[in-house]
């Protein structure tokens, strides 16, 4: 009945956000300019899910806690999304040879997954994970 589709993040500068999340492998399926250049949508797609991102011309920003995972967690509200890749070795290697990450450090996970985070161009987080519990 239920099935997921999509993601939506509000981000300061939406043509630099697109291109982070495109050389992660979304293309853009869907844009909209609000006619008073007020706000903006683009649609970026993965596989069956999409990104939603607005800009808006009068936005404010996250604050500073947000930015890193051991104070943004204990925060109410939506914490990051995943992107899985096959091997976590791999993609650490791939980012960092496209300038994407710097410092990448895996680490293990209490429930079984291997994974490091990225920031996008707001620092709004991104995790990469290897998945290989086969749930």
């Amino acid at each position: 009945m239920y099935s997921f589709h999509h993601v939506a993040i509000s981000v300061s500068n939406i043509e630099l956000s697109g291109d982070f999340y495109k050389a992660l492998g979304y293309e853009e399926a869907l844009h909209f300019d609000a006619q008073n250049d007020s706000f903006k949508i683009k649609h970026l797609k993965l596989g069956e899910a999409f990104l939603e991102l607005f800009w808006f011309k009068n936005s404010s920003h996250a604050p500073k806690e947000s930015k890193e995972l051991g104070t943004d967690l204990p925060i109410n509200g939506v914490k990051h999304f995943a992107l899985q890749v096959g091997k976590i070795e791999d993609a650490k290697e791939d980012l960092i040879k496209r300038k994407i990450a710097s410092e990448i450090k895996i680490r293990e996970g209490e429930i079984g997954v291997k994974y490091f985070f990225i920031c996008d161009p707001d620092g709004m987080l991104v995790e990469i994970l290897e998945d290989k519990r086969g749930l």
